[in-house]
């Protein structure tokens, strides 16, 4: 899954990501509307880990949406 394409769903798939990311609020989701900075930052804030650790989170979960693992998250949180 693309980028362009979370941002296009993002209204529906926000709710893995907060699934994932249980300190994520509903306002953070809203900032952050499927733009993938926006997200690696909130979660630089969030959780306070290192920027490369986050990125490969992110990573992950893309892989998973695509992979449709996602539909079910039972992952760890950064």
């Amino acid at each position: 899954m693309t980028w362009d394409d979370l941002r296009e769903r993002w209204d529906e798939l926000s709710e893995h990501a907060r699934r994932k990311w249980a300190r994520l609020t509903a306002r953070d989701l809203r900032v952050i509307a499927g733009n993938r900075e926006r997200l690696v930052g909130v979660l630089q804030q969030r959780y306070g880990s290192h920027r490369r650790t986050i990125e490969r989170e992110v990573r992950a979960f893309t892989q998973a949406l695509s992979n449709g693992a996602a539909t079910d998250p039972d992952c760890d949180s950064v």
